[in-house]
């Protein structure tokens, strides 16, 4: 449901900028970019995102399209690589001529993409949850799941609501990593929250034995674990392994069925 309401806002927001575009003639349809991680560590929400956004593209040109335009939608895959996202969104402006681009699927690949998007003027709608995408407010520049921030504050709540004041966080060296450390860092001290380890990740490690180790080493109430893709998996089942006593919280990135 949060997957395809999150598509759902992207493509809603891209028929919204579609209602002012100009075709060349009356049956000419509208066309759109996807830029989804469909292969790599990102793919656990990169392919479904491309799933769902089929299925409501169908339904959309079922009920007659945009103006009575139908929309054609092509899509690339990232590969879970910024440098690669950049070259899809550059081919899709450049040689397939989209009126407006959904995607890419995580933050640093939309970050990588900004400036190229700016420059180019063509909308934008990042299916990621990294707060830098939007903030400052950046022209052409939109995207359409919760921040990382707003997630932040409601785990912090929770957090009170349980008693847990020092927190241990385990992030990912990727954009969403680096944006959901970020937040939690920011937000600790002020709420009254104390970071007793801070340890990192590379999306692509098949084991984060040492960094819980190091975690345990310290008088943590809950570990966060920032991240998406394959590694918050082997996080949990690492933590087992050692005998971690403390609950391990998760980010919003890993809200699919894959994890499990």
């Amino acid at each position: 449901m949060k997957g395809r309401l999150g598509i759902g806002i992207a493509l809603l927001g891209i028929t919204a900028l579609l209602g002012g575009a100009v075709a060349a003639n009356a049956a000419e349809p509208y066309r759109i970019g996807a830029a989804f991680a469909l292969t790599g560590p990102a793919a656990v929400i990169g392919d479904p995102s491309a799933k769902i956004a089929e299925m409501l593209l169908g339904e959309i040109n079922a009920a007659g399209g945009v103006k009575g335009h139908q929309i054609e939608m092509i899509t690339y895959d990232t590969e879970s690589d910024p440098t690669k996202a950049v070259t899809v969104i550059r081919k899709l402006i450049e040689k397939d001529k989209v009126l407006a681009i959904i995607g890419p699927t995580s933050t640093g690949a939309a970050m990588a993409s900004i400036k190229f998007i700016q420059d180019s003027e063509v909308p934008m709608v990042a299916c990621v949850g990294g707060a830098p995408v939007v903030i400052p407010v950046k022209k052409w520049v939109f995207k359409s799941p919760q921040t990382d921030i707003l997630a932040v504050e409601r785990l912090y709540e929770h957090f009170t609501k349980e008693g847990i004041k020092k927190v241990a966080i385990l992030t990912s060296a990727g954009g969403f990593g680096d944006s959901g450390r970020k937040a939690l860092v920011a937000q600790a001290g002020p709420l009254g929250f104390e970071i007793v380890a801070d340890e990192r990740y590379n999306d692509k490690d098949t084991d984060m034995s040492t960094q819980l180790t190091a975690i345990k080493g310290k008088d943590a109430q809950a570990i966060v674990v920032w991240g998406i893709g394959p590694a918050p998996a082997i996080i949990s089942k690492n933590a087992k392994q050692l005998g971690v006593a403390v609950p391990v919280f998760m980010s919003h990135g890993v809200a699919d069925p894959n994890f499990i």
